[in-house]
């Protein structure tokens, strides 16, 4: 068993240290939960916005009697729930934080009980949010102009992904819950005592996580290289597909170097800070993450800025089915919501 000490984190702080740092974090938190919240208003408006469009949709079907000719985008679905899902568990998350200022440094149950919960909620929130970065590309790859790279090397990496994420949230975050154990102290929640080396769970956890990452990079750049290779038999229609996949690429590496960097940053830190600005900076990462695989769609501004004039309407999901033969498969890339 490893035992920690009880001045595992910012133990050699003196009093007044303590109190700037206890006020800083409290604005930082306060900040991050009215982004928070305001990321959770506009994703929940989108979605009902939504929701009026397929009812319109539906309505009209049912008038014209003409179902037959339409199908439902149950991956584009899938991709809002889990946005409002990822945004949700951030919004909850800043909640607890506020819990962790006020009972952090009197009660060891608190302590205790609100790093297990975050500790899944983290788990389950990126996962939410790199699944969406999945679909993504999948639904690239599904089009017409990039179905013939979708050979047996793609799909495997392509699977290979969800396998990493399984393996990470699974292992990593059951030995976090399971292995170690918590207690108050002046800095606020620290490390008491645990089973396992206490570096090994976040260890594992980012090294799945960075395999995943890599992966999912390779798979946006894969088409790309190839299709500056190849760019004289590429044509223009291919143009606006790679426009997508390179914003989606760029973003992704945005979301994924602000993760390495919180993980670095907070590790070299640790003992220079009290817990509760550790948390905090996990939470800013999953914030900057979520914006990021909002702005990977193309209707980014109606999502993020409802409250602006739209030069373009909601779609729904409920769409007119694409013939196998049709041109405009691009389509399926473009109309995503």
């Amino acid at each position: 068993m490893y035992y920690v000490a009880s001045n595992d984190t910012a133990g050699e702080l003196d009093q007044f240290v303590i109190y700037q740092q206890f006020i800083a974090a409290s604005t930082l938190a306060t900040a991050l939960f009215f982004i928070s919240l305001y990321l959770l208003i506009v994703t929940s408006l989108y979605e009902y916005k939504v929701h009026k469009v397929n009812l319109s949709i539906r309505c009209s079907i049912t008038r014209s009697r003409k179902s037959n000719n339409l199908t439902r985008d149950v991956t584009a679905d899938r991709m809002r729930y889990l946005i409002l899902i990822s945004i949700a568990i951030v919004f909850t998350r800043q909640c607890l934080e506020f819990i962790e200022l006020r009972y952090a440094y009197e009660s060891d149950v608190v302590c205790n009980t609100l790093r297990g919960i975050k500790n899944f909620m983290y788990g389950a929130c990126l996962t939410s949010v790199y699944l969406v970065i999945w679909f993504r590309q999948r639904i690239f790859y599904r089009s017409k102009l990039l179905r013939k790279f979708f050979n047996r090397i793609v799909k495997f990496a392509s699977a290979s992904v969800i396998a990493f994420m399984a393996l990470g949230d699974i292992v990593g975050v059951t030995l976090m819950l399971a292995t170690r154990m918590y207690m108050s102290r002046q800095t606020g929640c620290v490390v008491r005592y645990s089973l396992v080396d206490k570096r090994l769970p976040g260890m594992f956890l980012l090294a799945c996580t960075v395999c995943f990452q890599i992966i999912l990079l390779g798979l946006f750049l894969y088409p790309l290289i190839l299709n500056r290779k190849n760019s004289s038999k590429a044509g223009k229609s291919f143009k606006k597909t790679e426009t997508l996949i390179r914003r989606t690429f760029l973003l992704t590496i945005l979301s994924v170097l602000v993760d390495v960097c919180v993980a670095g940053v907070s590790a070299l830190v640790s003992d220079l800070i009290i817990s509760i600005f550790r948390q905090l900076m996990y939470d800013v990462s999953l914030i900057v993450s979520c914006i990021c695989v909002i702005c990977i769609f193309q209707d980014w501004k109606q999502r993020l800025l409802p409250f602006l004039k739209q030069k373009v309407a909601i779609q729904g999901t409920i769409r007119h089915k694409v013939r196998d033969s049709d041109t405009s498969s691009i389509g399926t890339v473009v109309t995503i919501s």
